[in-house]
């Protein structure tokens, strides 16, 4: 490896690979920072994971949906049809808000204008077992729950409690990890409520929760995360998040990313997380900005170099270039 090049990584061994939250921008960044993983030969991963958006990308990977093909499929949904809408944010805030905000700790609003059957049936159908080397995360109050294929893990303060030696069914767990407050309805589980893993102490890409439970070294995660940081809007929406789910007190734990593979993909051509209405050029976009940041990310840290560097940065000028590499030729049914 050159001397010039960050030493993250030795090799390809032992990677974990956490896709962090973002909606519709974590679900297709996502997707071409797999893809451009996969390209550099990096595709026997440790783990397997992620929260929110990222949880469905992770879980169709993990599950084995061959990279060229997950780009492909995930163009190709039809995000609107994933998710009903039951009622509107007026209604919601009329009849679920407590009056005294006092209540607020104790009475999480378990409603939300929207639900995810269409996105549990389409993830189930699939993958229809638990990945062995998947997890996600959700929360409820106080507590994260860590879903994984040897079971459900109940974790507060460093205390990690397993309350299930089975997996949760896969669609319940991805469901649960995506249930934005007030937008996404609350899923059930084991009696209670669950809520958007984003919301968790560990935050929008939760690495350090596979630091402790997975034994993974820093060095040893690739982490994708187009939140942006911890910017004002995001700041606001984080604060209500966690007054809705009853966690307004609960600290969030920030970690640095020094040793991290850590990749930042921009998709400021997407205004926000939850839309649904995408070009397909939109969406071809928010794949290109995933494999692209990718690509500068895993070079730097020596895992891409040479020849097939020089064909990534190619692919990364478009997405015809992108397709025409790396994805037609490649198309496999799963």
């Amino acid at each position: 490896m050159n001397a010039s090049l960050d030493t993250n990584a030795a090799s390809f061994s032992d990677l974990h690979l956490v896709l962090g939250s973002g909606g519709t921008r974590a679900f297709l960044a996502g997707a071409g920072t797999i893809l451009a993983c996969d390209v550099a030969g990096v595709k026997n991963w440790k783990s397997i994971g992620g929260v929110s958006g990222g949880s469905i990308i992770s879980a169709l990977y993990a599950g084995g949906v061959p990279a060229p093909v997950l780009v492909e499929e995930v163009i190709g949904y039809d995000f609107s049809k994933l998710f009903r809408q039951t009622g509107t944010i007026y209604r919601l805030i009329r009849s679920q808000f407590p009056r005294r905000p006092k209540n607020m700790e104790r009475l999480p609003i378990r409603k939300g204008i929207m639900t995810s059957d269409g996105l549990g049936a389409i993830v189930e159908q699939h993958v229809s077992t638990w990945p062995a080397n998947f997890w996600t995360m959700a929360v409820s109050g106080k507590y994260q729950f860590l879903f994984t294929a040897n079971g459900v893990f109940q974790v507060n303060k460093g205390a990690v409690v397993c309350i299930s030696d089975v997996p949760a069914p896969l669609g319940v767990a991805i469901r649960a990890s995506c249930a934005v407050p007030g937008i996404l309805e609350s899923i059930e589980f084991s009696g209670r409520q669950l809520f958007d893993g984003a919301l968790s102490d560990f935050g929008d890409c939760p690495t350090e929760i596979v630091r402790r439970h997975f034994g993974a070294s820093s060095r040893k995660i690739v982490a994708c995360d187009v939140s942006g940081g911890m910017t004002r809007k995001r700041k606001a929406w984080l604060i209500l998040g966690r007054l809705i789910t009853g966690r307004i007190s609960q600290r969030l734990h920030v970690h640095s990313r020094a040793d991290e593979i850590f990749i930042a993909p921009r998709v400021d051509h997407l205004s926000h997380s939850l839309e649904f209405s995408l070009t397909r050029e939109q969406k071809e976009a928010a794949v290109l900005s995933g494999f692209s940041a990718a690509v500068e990310r895993l070079a730097k840290s020596g895992l891409l170099s040479g020849e097939l560097l020089t064909r990534c940065l190619e692919a990364a000028q478009s997405y015809t270039n992108l397709h025409r590499l790396f994805i037609a030729g490649q198309m496999v049914t799963n």
